[in-house]
Protein backbone atom coordinates (compact mmCIF):
# COMPACT_ATOMS: atom_id res chain seq x y z
CA UNK A 1 0.00 0.00 0.00
CA UNK A 2 0.94 3.66 -0.14
CA UNK A 3 3.19 4.96 2.58
CA UNK A 4 2.99 8.43 4.06
CA UNK A 5 5.91 10.02 5.86
CA UNK A 6 5.59 11.34 9.43
CA UNK A 7 5.57 14.98 8.27
CA UNK A 8 2.76 14.36 5.82
CA UNK A 9 0.89 12.35 8.45
CA UNK A 10 1.01 15.31 10.82
CA UNK A 11 -0.29 17.64 8.11
CA UNK A 12 -3.09 15.22 7.24
CA UNK A 13 -4.17 14.92 10.87
CA UNK A 14 -4.05 18.69 11.30
CA UNK A 15 -6.11 19.24 8.15
CA UNK A 16 -8.71 16.63 9.13
CA UNK A 17 -9.04 18.16 12.59
CA UNK A 18 -9.65 21.62 11.17
CA UNK A 19 -12.17 20.26 8.69
CA UNK A 20 -14.06 18.35 11.38
CA UNK A 21 -14.30 21.47 13.54
CA UNK A 22 -15.71 23.38 10.57
CA UNK A 23 -18.38 20.73 9.94
CA UNK A 24 -16.87 19.43 6.68
CA UNK A 25 -17.63 15.85 5.65
CA UNK A 26 -14.38 14.28 6.85
CA UNK A 27 -14.77 11.07 4.82
CA UNK A 28 -15.02 13.04 1.57
CA UNK A 29 -12.16 15.27 2.63
CA UNK A 30 -9.89 12.29 3.34
CA UNK A 31 -10.59 10.97 -0.17
CA UNK A 32 -9.73 14.35 -1.65
CA UNK A 33 -6.60 14.71 0.47
CA UNK A 34 -5.33 11.26 -0.45
CA UNK A 35 -5.86 12.08 -4.12
CA UNK A 36 -4.04 15.38 -3.60
CA UNK A 37 -1.07 13.53 -2.09
CA UNK A 38 -0.51 11.82 -5.45
CA UNK A 39 0.71 8.63 -3.78
CA UNK A 40 1.19 5.38 -5.72
CA UNK A 41 1.14 1.82 -4.42
CA UNK A 42 4.44 0.89 -2.87
CA UNK A 43 5.77 4.45 -3.12
CA UNK A 44 6.48 7.05 -0.48
CA UNK A 45 5.80 10.74 -0.09
CA UNK A 46 8.36 13.19 -1.37
CA UNK A 47 10.71 14.45 1.30
CA UNK A 48 10.14 18.06 0.28
CA UNK A 49 6.96 19.24 -1.41
CA UNK A 50 5.59 22.70 -2.25
CA UNK A 51 3.04 24.37 -0.02
CA UNK A 52 -0.19 25.82 -1.43
CA UNK A 53 -2.19 28.70 -0.01
CA UNK A 54 -5.34 30.61 -0.94
CA UNK A 55 -5.01 34.36 -1.44
CA UNK A 56 -8.62 35.35 -2.05
CA UNK A 57 -12.09 33.90 -2.48
CA UNK A 58 -14.79 32.78 -0.03
CA UNK A 59 -13.12 31.70 3.19
CA UNK A 60 -13.62 28.21 4.51
CA UNK A 61 -16.85 27.87 6.49
CA UNK A 62 -18.35 31.18 5.33
CA UNK A 63 -21.43 32.14 3.31
CA UNK A 64 -21.57 34.32 0.23
CA UNK A 65 -24.26 35.73 -2.02
CA UNK A 66 -21.83 35.67 -4.97
CA UNK A 67 -22.92 32.94 -7.38
CA UNK A 68 -19.74 33.29 -9.47
CA UNK A 69 -16.93 33.29 -6.89
CA UNK A 70 -13.29 33.33 -7.96
CA UNK A 71 -10.20 32.14 -6.11
CA UNK A 72 -6.59 33.24 -6.34
CA UNK A 73 -3.81 31.11 -4.91
CA UNK A 74 -0.06 30.71 -4.75
CA UNK A 75 2.80 28.57 -3.49
CA UNK A 76 6.07 28.93 -1.63
CA UNK A 77 7.68 27.42 -4.72
CA UNK A 78 7.88 30.18 -7.37
CA UNK A 79 8.07 27.72 -10.28
CA UNK A 80 5.14 25.58 -9.14
CA UNK A 81 2.16 24.86 -11.33
CA UNK A 82 -1.30 24.15 -9.98
CA UNK A 83 -4.11 21.62 -10.21
CA UNK A 84 -7.69 22.33 -9.10
CA UNK A 85 -10.74 20.33 -8.12
CA UNK A 86 -14.29 21.53 -7.57
CA UNK A 87 -17.32 20.47 -5.55
CA UNK A 88 -15.86 17.48 -3.70
CA UNK A 89 -14.42 15.87 -6.82
CA UNK A 90 -11.28 13.72 -6.58
CA UNK A 91 -10.01 14.53 -10.07
CA UNK A 92 -7.61 17.46 -10.43
CA UNK A 93 -7.06 19.42 -13.61
CA UNK A 94 -4.36 22.00 -14.44
CA UNK A 95 -5.33 25.55 -13.49
CA UNK A 96 -3.76 29.01 -13.36
CA UNK A 97 -3.29 31.30 -10.36
CA UNK A 98 -6.82 32.69 -10.58
CA UNK A 99 -9.89 30.60 -11.37
CA UNK A 100 -13.64 31.03 -11.23
CA UNK A 101 -15.62 28.12 -9.86
CA UNK A 102 -17.15 26.37 -12.90
CA UNK A 103 -20.87 25.90 -13.30
CA UNK A 104 -21.74 29.51 -12.49
CA UNK A 105 -24.16 30.72 -11.48
CA UNK A 106 -23.82 28.33 -8.57
CA UNK A 107 -26.95 27.07 -6.87
CA UNK A 108 -27.67 27.86 -3.24
CA UNK A 109 -25.98 25.33 -0.99
CA UNK A 110 -22.53 24.01 -0.12
CA UNK A 111 -19.61 24.05 -2.55
CA UNK A 112 -15.92 23.21 -2.32
CA UNK A 113 -12.76 24.37 -4.06
CA UNK A 114 -9.40 22.58 -3.76
CA UNK A 115 -6.01 23.44 -5.25
CA UNK A 116 -2.58 21.83 -4.97
CA UNK A 117 0.84 22.97 -6.12
CA UNK A 118 3.16 20.80 -8.20
CA UNK A 119 6.87 21.58 -8.41
CA UNK A 120 9.16 21.10 -11.41
CA UNK A 121 10.40 17.66 -10.33
CA UNK A 122 7.00 16.05 -9.73
CA UNK A 123 6.61 16.88 -6.06
CA UNK A 124 2.94 17.53 -5.18
CA UNK A 125 1.60 19.29 -2.12
CA UNK A 126 -0.10 16.41 -0.24
CA UNK A 127 -2.48 18.73 1.61
CA UNK A 128 -3.07 21.62 -0.77
CA UNK A 129 -5.50 24.39 0.11
CA UNK A 130 -9.28 24.20 0.15
CA UNK A 131 -12.41 26.11 1.02
CA UNK A 132 -15.88 24.75 1.70
CA UNK A 133 -18.38 27.59 1.46
CA UNK A 134 -22.12 28.15 1.20
CA UNK A 135 -23.88 30.11 -1.52
CA UNK A 136 -26.92 31.91 -0.09
CA UNK A 137 -28.90 34.33 -2.26
CA UNK A 138 -32.08 34.50 -0.17
CA UNK A 139 -32.77 37.78 1.63
CA UNK A 140 -33.49 37.46 5.37
CA UNK A 141 -37.04 37.81 6.61
CA UNK A 142 -37.96 41.05 8.38
CA UNK A 143 -41.24 42.53 9.69
CA UNK A 144 -42.13 45.62 11.73
CA UNK A 145 -44.53 44.43 14.41
CA UNK A 146 -45.59 47.57 16.29
CA UNK A 147 -45.36 51.35 16.29
CA UNK A 148 -47.51 54.16 14.88
CA UNK A 149 -48.59 53.93 11.25
CA UNK A 150 -50.78 57.05 11.16
CA UNK A 151 -51.21 60.22 13.26
CA UNK A 152 -49.50 60.16 16.65
CA UNK A 153 -48.91 62.73 19.39
CA UNK A 154 -45.70 60.95 20.44
CA UNK A 155 -42.62 62.86 19.30
CA UNK A 156 -40.33 59.92 20.17
CA UNK A 157 -42.28 56.89 18.95
CA UNK A 158 -41.04 53.35 19.52
CA UNK A 159 -41.16 50.41 17.13
CA UNK A 160 -40.55 46.69 17.45
CA UNK A 161 -39.52 44.37 14.64
CA UNK A 162 -38.63 40.73 14.01
CA UNK A 163 -35.50 40.00 11.98
CA UNK A 164 -34.45 36.55 10.82
CA UNK A 165 -32.38 34.59 13.32
CA UNK A 166 -28.67 35.52 13.19
CA UNK A 167 -29.36 38.54 10.97
CA UNK A 168 -28.06 41.91 12.14
CA UNK A 169 -30.40 44.92 12.10
CA UNK A 170 -29.84 48.62 11.52
CA UNK A 171 -32.40 51.40 11.93
CA UNK A 172 -33.02 54.97 10.87
CA UNK A 173 -35.67 57.69 10.94
CA UNK A 174 -36.46 59.60 7.76
CA UNK A 175 -33.32 60.08 5.61
CA UNK A 176 -30.79 59.69 8.43
CA UNK A 177 -27.94 57.22 7.81
CA UNK A 178 -28.54 53.67 9.02
CA UNK A 179 -27.11 53.04 12.45
CA UNK A 180 -27.50 50.84 15.49
CA UNK A 181 -31.04 50.19 16.67
CA UNK A 182 -31.90 50.94 20.30
CA UNK A 183 -32.32 47.20 21.00
CA UNK A 184 -31.96 43.83 19.28
CA UNK A 185 -35.57 44.07 18.08
CA UNK A 186 -36.60 47.64 18.86
CA UNK A 187 -36.05 51.25 17.85
CA UNK A 188 -37.03 54.55 19.48
CA UNK A 189 -36.54 57.70 17.45
CA UNK A 190 -34.95 60.92 18.59
CA UNK A 191 -37.34 63.82 19.19
CA UNK A 192 -39.21 64.52 15.95
CA UNK A 193 -40.95 67.67 14.82
CA UNK A 194 -44.51 67.84 13.62
CA UNK A 195 -45.18 66.45 10.19
CA UNK A 196 -44.70 63.32 8.11
CA UNK A 197 -41.95 60.88 9.09
CA UNK A 198 -40.88 57.31 8.44
CA UNK A 199 -38.85 54.61 10.16
CA UNK A 200 -36.85 52.04 8.21
CA UNK A 201 -35.19 48.83 9.42
CA UNK A 202 -32.53 46.96 7.43
CA UNK A 203 -31.52 43.34 8.16
CA UNK A 204 -28.34 41.71 6.80
CA UNK A 205 -27.46 38.00 6.92
CA UNK A 206 -24.04 36.34 6.96
CA UNK A 207 -23.94 36.10 3.16
CA UNK A 208 -24.54 39.83 2.74
CA UNK A 209 -28.16 39.58 1.63
CA UNK A 210 -30.32 42.46 2.86
CA UNK A 211 -34.00 43.12 3.50
CA UNK A 212 -35.74 46.35 4.50
CA UNK A 213 -39.07 47.20 6.12
CA UNK A 214 -40.50 50.67 6.72
CA UNK A 215 -43.45 52.40 8.35
CA UNK A 216 -44.78 55.92 7.72
CA UNK A 217 -46.51 58.09 10.34
CA UNK A 218 -47.36 61.71 11.15
CA UNK A 219 -46.44 63.53 14.35
CA UNK A 220 -49.22 65.93 15.43
CA UNK A 221 -48.59 67.78 18.68
CA UNK A 222 -51.21 70.55 18.23
CA UNK A 223 -54.32 70.40 20.46
CA UNK A 224 -57.63 70.76 18.59
CA UNK A 225 -59.20 74.25 18.74
CA UNK A 226 -62.84 74.89 19.82
CA UNK A 227 -65.09 77.68 18.50
CA UNK A 228 -68.54 78.88 19.78
CA UNK A 229 -70.79 79.32 16.73
CA UNK A 230 -74.19 80.02 18.34
CA UNK A 231 -76.01 81.11 21.53
CA UNK A 232 -76.96 84.37 23.25
CA UNK A 233 -74.56 87.23 23.76
CA UNK A 234 -74.75 89.06 27.06
CA UNK A 235 -77.28 88.33 29.85
CA UNK A 236 -80.30 86.13 29.25
CA UNK A 237 -83.11 85.08 31.56
CA UNK A 238 -84.10 81.44 31.96
CA UNK A 239 -87.86 80.92 32.45
CA UNK A 240 -87.78 77.14 32.45
CA UNK A 241 -85.26 74.38 32.04
CA UNK A 242 -86.43 73.87 28.46
CA UNK A 243 -85.64 77.47 27.57
CA UNK A 244 -81.94 77.23 28.31
CA UNK A 245 -79.93 78.68 25.48
CA UNK A 246 -78.32 76.27 23.08
CA UNK A 247 -74.64 76.65 22.53
CA UNK A 248 -73.09 74.85 19.59
CA UNK A 249 -69.43 74.00 19.72
CA UNK A 250 -67.46 72.89 16.71
CA UNK A 251 -63.99 71.52 16.69
CA UNK A 252 -61.61 73.35 14.45
CA UNK A 253 -59.26 71.72 12.03
CA UNK A 254 -56.23 70.11 13.60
Amino acid sequence: GARVGPGVQRRLIHGIGRASAAGVNVRLLVIVMVAMAGLVSGGSAQAATPTTFLLSGPANGTSTSNTSPAFTFGSDTPTATFECSFNFGINFDPCAGTVSVPGAPLSDGDHMFCVRAVDGVGGTDPIGASSTFTVDTVAPSLTIDSGPSGPTNDATPSFTFTPEALATAECRADADPFGACTGPAGFTTATLGEGAHSVEVRASDAAGNQATASRAFTVDLTSPASQVTGGPIGTTALTSPSSRPRIDRHRGDQ
